[in-house]
């Protein structure tokens, strides 16, 4: 009897620690640095399968008009007769330019979530990733559910002045973050804004 308790013991330990985080979106790099090795390569894995799940699931792939007659520019324009007809008379559309508007709302939708899955990448990428993130004591206060999009655009290629951008606004108490922060000069001098996640 003593043993099975011990065993039950042992297997809710974790959870235990775990116990006083009410929403696990507050876990950060301490919390990320107390966890075994085995708990880092599935909770990775964890995140992946879950966001291109996710992702994958809301996608809609069926056009509502084919590639080669949408027009973006003029999906833009009716919304903005739309959007600018709300305080005048009502505009009254035709099927196609309806379905104009829809299509663009249906690749927004797509190009938003496409923004939250994790593709090529492995959790051991991922995993290491993080592992080096956390080893600065600076990026200890990083919310853990950040830090995998920054891992992943790094993975990904991005520009190294990107990063430190991200790196800064990341760092900031939520309370204090600007927009600001996430604009940055590449090496040729040009001025980006950095996408996140």
């Amino acid at each position: 009897m003593k043993r099975l308790l011990c065993i039950i013991f042992i297997v809710l330990y974790p959870c235990l620690l775990y116990a006083e985080k009410a929403n696990i979106s507050e876990l950060n790099g301490n919390d990320w640095k107390s966890l075994s090795h085995a708990n880092k390569t599935a909770f990775t894995l964890g995140v992946i399968s879950s966001a291109n799940y996710v992702a994958k699931q809301n996608i809609s792939y069926t056009p509502i008009v084919p590639e080669h007659e949408y027009d973006t520019k003029k999906a833009i324009a009716l919304f903005s007769g739309f959007e600018k007809s709300k305080s005048r008379k009502v505009i009254l559309y035709n099927k196609k330019e309806v379905d104009v508007m829809r299509e663009n709302t249906r690749r927004t939708g797509n190009d938003l979530l496409r923004r939250y899955s994790i593709y090529s990448i492995t959790n051991i990428q991922l995993y290491e990733g993080l592992e080096k993130l956390y080893d600065d004591f600076k990026n200890t206060n990083i919310f853990l559910n950040e830090a995998v999009y920054l891992v992943r655009k790094q993975l990904q290629g991005a520009s190294d002045e990107e990063i430190q951008a991200i790196l800064l606004w990341l760092r900031t108490p939520g309370n204090q973050r600007t927009f600001d922060q996430l604009i940055y000069t590449d090496k040729m001098g040009n001025v980006y804004y950095a996408t996140f996640p």
